[in-house]
């Protein structure tokens, strides 16, 4: 077969992007907090793009046949980096916040109802980032002693606090700069400028 570049190759082989495999929305993680109505990518939205873009350049597999397989198996290989992308740029979080926190502390008791007070008390602090709605321990705590002034019976408290805001470690100027520059990342362009390494003849 002719040398041919990308886009006269898919003009004469229309399935050659037929094995490529983009993130699917089933494939995000369900524990993360997600902005609404999140979409899924659209592969043909990306061979557009894709053509738009590197389609005058020369693959390194001129075959259909060969390169259609290898497009294949080189998107499947790399999926799950294109998956934890694709989720930065989904995530719902406040880019002038550098904390975003949760902390609960447990208090638990009981006596022997004799007079004296046998208690126990278990302290948990927990924290939680913008990028998780879970909770991980951070600290405990367990204390006991004689309190002889409580009646027969058992306890249990929880305490509640959420901290967030800018803890003054970053100005936030700073990170409405990051804010815009993480804005202008797209998977789509990560995906093609990969294809175009893997499988495009660098020269223009």
């Amino acid at each position: 077969m002719a040398i041919l570049p990308l886009i006269a190759l898919y003009n004469y082989e229309s399935t050659l992007f037929d094995e490529l495999t983009l993130p699917a929305v089933s494939d995000l993680d369900e524990d993360l907090p997600y902005i609404d109505n999140v979409q899924a990518l659209s592969k043909e939205d990306l061979i557009t793009e894709l053509l738009g873009e590197i389609g005058e350049l020369t693959p390194v597999y001129t075959d259909p046949a060969v390169l259609r397989p290898m497009i294949g198996t080189w998107s499947r290989i790399w999926k799950p980096v294109w998956v934890k992308l694709w989720q930065t740029q989904l995530l719902k979080y406040n880019p002038i916040w550098n904390k975003d926190g949760s902390y609960t502390e447990d208090r638990t008791g009981s006596n022997s109802g004799s007079g004296s007070t046998n208690y126990g008390r278990t302290d948990t602090h927990s924290v939680t980032g913008y990028d998780t709605n879970s909770y991980s321990p951070d600290t405990q705590e367990q204390a006991g002693g004689v309190d002889s002034s409580q009646s027969a019976g058992s306890y249990k408290e929880t305490l509640k606090r959420t901290e967030q805001g800018n803890i003054g470690v970053t100005t936030t100027q700073a990170m409405l700069k990051e804010e815009r520059e993480a804005a202008a990342f797209s998977v789509y362009q990560y995906i093609i400028e990969a294809f175009k390494k893997r499988f495009c003849i660098m020269i223009y």
